[in-house]
C-alpha cells in the first residue's frame, strides 16, 4: 500500500474496545481503503452519537484522560491518567499489534492543552486573562510544566509502533468552545471575546517582560476596555484583525502577539524534536473547534492562526508536517482552505488535509470523490478521513469509493 496515498481514518478507543482492534483495522483497511487508522490517545469530555457501534449508540467521552499506558516516571506535576477504558486494556497497544498484523500503520491523535482534568487540578497552569480570572479547560503553553508535560506525552507515546504523531491543541486557544453549556448574555463581538480569553498569566507575562513588553500595562488596558463593554451589555465588533488590534497600549500589543507566537513555535519544536529522535513523524493542526458541530470556521482560516498563538510560517518551519481540517459543504471552498494555507506555509513542510465523509459536509458518495481527487492531485502528503465512529456505515464505504478511484496515483 505505499504506491497509495496515505491514508487514514480517525477513531476512538470506544471502538476498538467495542468493535474490537482486528474490526477496525479490517473495516479501514477493507471498506475505507486506507492505510491508516489514527486512534484519539488523548482526549476531552464530548457526547457522541456512534451509528455503527455493536454495544452502545450515544457515548459520554471521559475528558482529560489519555487511552494507552503511561509511564508516569517521565512526568513532572502534570500527569496523565488512563480513562476507564484503558483500566485493564490498552487501546493504542492493541491498535498498533493488529495494524502490524494487516501492514497498515497505527497513529496516535493527541488533544495536547485542551484538557479541563489537569486544568482543574493544575489552575496555576491555565491561561489566566485580564481579570485574574482562570479558563480551567486549557493548559498556558508558557508555562514551563505544562510544556514539560507536552515533551514527556510526546516521548511516552513514541515508544509505541506508531508511524505518526497527530498533535492537536498544542497551542493558545480561545474563551469558546472549552466547556459545555458555555453562556453570555451579553452582545460581545469577536475582538471582545478574544480580549476575554487573552492569556496574562505569570509565565506569558515573564516571556513578555523579558522582551521589553509592558505586559501589565497591556493588561490594564484589555481589562478597561472589557468592563466598558459589560457596562454596556455590548462592544468589541471591529474585525479582529491583527493590526488594528496590535495599536492597543501603544502598540505593546503588537509585542505581546509576536511573544505568544514564539512560545507556541518554540513549544512545537521541542514536541517535534523528541518526536523525530524516536523516528516517528508529527503533524500539526491548528483549529478553534470546527469539528464540534459546523463547518470550518473563519478562526479556523490560515490568515486567523494567530488568535491562536500559530505563526503559520514559523510553526511550519519546524514540523513535518500539517492538517488542513476542509470541513467544508462546497468543493470550491476546501480548494481555496488548501490555497490559502499553502501560500503561508514554509515549502518544505509536507500538507495533509482532513475531510468529514458525512453530515454536515458530504451529501453524495460524488460529492466526496470529487473532493478525494482535489486532494491527490493537490499533493497532498495524506488525507484523512474525521471519524470512523461518528460515520454512517454508507460513508464508511463511500470512503473507500473514492479512494480506490485515486489508489496507485
Amino acid at each position: 500500500m505505499e504506491d497509495q496515498l496515505d491514508s487514514s481514518v480517525f477513531t476512538f478507543a470506544v471502538d476498538i474496545v467495542d468493535e474490537g482492534p482486528d474490526a477496525v483495522v479490517a473495516a479501514a483497511a477493507d471498506r475505507a481503503g486506507v492505510n491508516g487508522v489514527s486512534l484519539a490517545v488523548a482526549y476531552h469530555h464530548a457526547r457522541d452519537i456512534l451509528p455503527h457501534n455493536p454495544r452502545r449508540h450515544l457515548f459520554f467521552h471521559e475528558g482529560g484522560t489519555v487511552f494507552f499506558h503511561p509511564e508516569m516516571s517521565r512526568y513532572g506535576d502534570l500527569r496523565p491518567r488512563p480513562g476507564e477504558l484503558a483500566a485493564e486494556r490498552d487501546p493504542l497497544d492493541e491498535l498498533c499489534t493488529a495494524a502490524e498484523r494487516r501492514s497498515i500503520h497505527a497513529r496516535a491523535w493527541t488533544v495536547y492543552l485542551h484538557n479541563n482534568r489537569l486544568g482543574q487540578a493544575h489552575p496555576d497552569c491555565t491561561p489566566e486573562n485580564a481579570f485574574g480570572d482562570r479558563l480551567l479547560t486549557e493548559l498556558c503553553p508558557a508555562n514551563p510544566e505544562v510544556r514539560r508535560y507536552a515533551v514527556a506525552l510526546t516521548a511516552d507515546l513514541a515508544r509505541y509502533p506508531i508511524r505518526s504523531i497527530m498533535a492537536e491543541a498544542l497551542h493558545f486557544r480561545t474563551i469558546e468552545h472549552g466547556f459545555h453549556h458555555e453562556r453570555y448574555f451579553l452582545d460581545l463581538g469577536p475582538t471582545a471575546r478574544f480580549l476575554l480569553g487573552l492569556c496574562f498569566c505569570s509565565s506569558c507575562r515573564d516571556v513578555a517582560r523579558s522582551e521589553g513588553i509592558d505586559a501589565e500595562g497591556l493588561r490594564r488596558v484589555v481589562g478597561k476596555m472589557l468592563l466598558g463593554w459589560f457596562e454596556d451589555g455590548s462592544g468589541g465588533h471591529d474585525p479582529l484583525d491583527p493590526v488594528r488590534l496590535g495599536r492597543l497600549a501603544g502598540g505593546e500589543m503588537t509585542g505581546y502577539l509576536e511573544a505568544r507566537f514564539r512560545v507556541v513555535t518554540s513549544l512545537v519544536g521541542e514536541v517535534q524534536d523528541v518526536a523525530t529522535a524516536a523516528g516517528v513523524r508529527l503533524t500539526f493542526s491548528a483549529h478553534g473547534g470546527s469539528a464540534m458541530g459546523g463547518r470550518t470556521q473563519s478562526a479556523d482560516a490560515a490568515d486567523a492562526a494567530w488568535i491562536l498563538g500559530v505563526d503559520l510560517e514559523g510553526v511550519s518551519s519546524v514540523i513535518d508536517e500539517f492538517e488542513v481540517l476542509g470541513y467544508a459543504a462546497e468543493t470550491p471552498r476546501i480548494a481555496s482552505l488548501l490555497g490559502d494555507y499553502e501560500a503561508a506555509i514554509s515549502a518544505r513542510t509536507d500538507i495533509a488535509v482532513a475531510l468529514r465523509p458525512m453530515w454536515p459536509d458530504t451529501a453524495t458518495a460524488r460529492d466526496l470523490a470529487e473532493r478525494v481527487q482535489l486532494i491527490a492531485a493537490s499533493g497532498a502528503s495524506r488525507l484523512d478521513f474525521y471519524h470512523y465512529g461518528l460515520m454512517p456505515d454508507r460513508s464508511i464505504d463511500w470512503v473507500g469509493t473514492a479512494m480506490s478511484q485515486v489508489a496507485d496515483r
